[in-house]
């Protein structure tokens, strides 16, 4: 592969996360881990996993409570190292809960990953938090576009 389509296959795996958590495709965000990683998300949130379904099961019950979330990856900066690269990627993140309550915030995942046989993957998730809002977004919530492509 040129650096090119290593940068490509890169961002297109931080958006894959991205999707996939928006659309709670589980067996999709699994696919993206290496089986030992490690997802580090500090302070206010704090929590850790290590490997790719225990990762994927800890997300899987964050959202259960969710009405929807809406995350978006924004800049992402790589640095190529052979088999090995370093992402780092802004998120901005909305969700609304069942119960009324939600969040708005903005941070950044520093990444490590790994090219294996079956393309880059990520090895370790580090998110911190830059700003924090515990208030539900305002506005009703629609989720027609969830059943025009409704296979997982």
């Amino acid at each position: 592969m040129s650096d090119l389509e290593d940068r490509l296959a890169i961002r297109e795996l931080v958006e894959r996360w991205s999707d996939g958590t928006n659309n709670h495709d589980w067996k999709a965000l699994e696919a993206l881990f290496t089986e030992d990683a490690v997802w580090d998300v500090g302070a206010p949130l704090s929590f850790q996993a290590q490997g790719a379904r225990p990762i994927v099961a800890l997300l899987r019950e964050k959202m259960e409570v969710a009405e929807f979330v809406v995350q978006t990856p924004h800049a992402p900066r790589i640095w190529l190292d052979g088999n090995s690269a370093r992402a780092r990627t802004t998120i901005h993140e909305i969700c609304r809960f069942r119960d009324g309550a939600g969040l708005e915030m903005r941070g950044t995942y520093y990444d490590e990953l790994v090219r294996l046989a079956s393309g880059w993957r990520f090895r370790r998730r580090v998110f911190r938090v830059t700003c924090f809002n515990a208030v539900a977004p305002a506005g009703q919530a629609f989720s027609e576009g969830q059943q025009l492509w409704p296979e997982r």
